[in-house]
């Protein structure tokens, strides 16, 4: 199932992420993946950067799952090549399928399509979502985007000012605001 995180900017949506993922904690769940808004790469390959995880955990065929993950990304072409000198949609892509190659049972994505081209965008997260829903992994997507969360949500979570104030499905959320703060946000405020 995938939950969109929604809400505006600075409304703590990233560290309510970091949370989960007990990073402010050091207690980290081994069994979640997370795509940062900004890439953190090693100073490795591409293939160094997806693998690191694999190899970590002794992981069979680190190489033909890496060789799959790159290709789904479509930066095959891209491996031999260290991680500095990716641009930030490059590096993202890398990100991506770093996550995705652990295959988690729980996937956490933080804006993971702010540094991508608009083309880049439809595409990977049209192949995430198919990949989520193929896998069944439980994801948390954070966005600020109303039209992304509508598109990609089985459920969505509005949080404003580090609370969530409304859950549910998209169409009900978006048709029964629950305060005039989030129909603001959600853009569907009439004034009453």
């Amino acid at each position: 199932m995938i939950k969109a995180l929604l809400g505006p900017n600075g409304a703590g949506k990233s560290t309510y992420l970091r949370r989960l993922m007990g990073l402010e904690s050091g207690a980290i769940n081994l069994e979640m993946a997370m795509v940062f808004q900004e890439p953190l790469l090693f100073d490795l390959t591409v293939f160094g950067n997806i693998s690191l995880g694999l190899k970590a955990r002794h992981i069979k065929d680190v190489r033909e799952k890496v060789a799959n993950w790159i290709a789904i990304f479509g930066i095959s072409h891209l491996k031999d090549r260290r991680a500095i000198t990716l641009s930030s949609g490059e590096a993202q892509k890398v990100s991506l399928a770093r996550a995705m190659a652990f295959e988690p049972k729980i996937l956490l994505l933080d804006e993971p399509f702010a540094n991508l081209d608009f083309r880049s965008q439809i595409t990977i997260k049209n192949k995430i979502r198919e990949i989520i829903k193929e896998n069944n992994i439980d994801t948390i997507w954070v966005t600020h985007n109303k039209s992304e969360a509508l598109e990609v949500a089985d459920y969505i979570m509005i949080m404003i000012d580090g609370k969530i104030v409304q859950e549910g499905e998209p169409k009900e959320v978006v048709k029964n605001p629950s305060t005039k703060e989030v129909a603001l946000f959600l853009d569907v405020y009439n004034g009453d």
